[in-house]
């Protein structure tokens, strides 16, 4: 029942993004550098504060505000008994909202691999709002979860993004 709130919850505000006026993408791909920190067990495991890159390209114009994309990110955490990494491929939609306002949805599959436990690949969910400034650059504010992990691994994550 949580998994159906959570899923119209994002499709209600996916819709809800799209009634807004914004310009249209004009960049196809981005890279950048992000600041993580872990959450729920994820944090118990690990520090609860990592590092990683992203990359992007924009392969679709779903509708003047709105581009379809690939992503792939990895981001790593120090623990007592090793590295984490958490690795990500999948497909997002970002909408414009407003000027360079705008906001992320996606769905990936997400590769955990941590000392002492299985290395494993589970369907992962993105979400959050960025920024891009006049220039080359922007930010990205973002969760990701991974669909009924256990030990839970979520992280909330901060990108200095550039866009090419």
């Amino acid at each position: 029942m949580q998994t159906l709130k959570s899923v119209l919850f994002i499709a209600m505000g996916s819709v809800a993004c799209q009634l807004g006026a914004g310009e249209p993408f004009p960049e196809t791909a981005r890279g950048g550098i992000v600041a993580t920190f872990s959450l729920s067990d994820l944090k118990e495991r690990t520090s609860s504060f990592g590092v990683g890159i992203n990359a992007g390209w924009g392969f679709w114009k779903a509708s003047e505000n709105s581009e379809v994309g690939l992503y792939l990110e990895h981001r790593v955490y120090s623990g007592a008994e090793g590295r984490t990494h958490l690795s990500d491929l999948g497909v997002d939609l970002r909408s414009r909202l407003y000027r360079g306002f705008y906001d992320r949805f996606g769905l990936s599959a997400e590769r955990v691999e941590s000392p002492g436990n299985r290395e494993t690949i589970k369907l992962g969910g993105v979400f959050g709002v960025g920024y891009r400034f006049d220039g080359p650059l922007g930010i990205e504010l973002y969760s990701t979860h991974l669909a009924s992990s256990k030990p839970a691994s979520s992280t909330v994550n901060l990108s200095l993004i550039w866009y090419f």
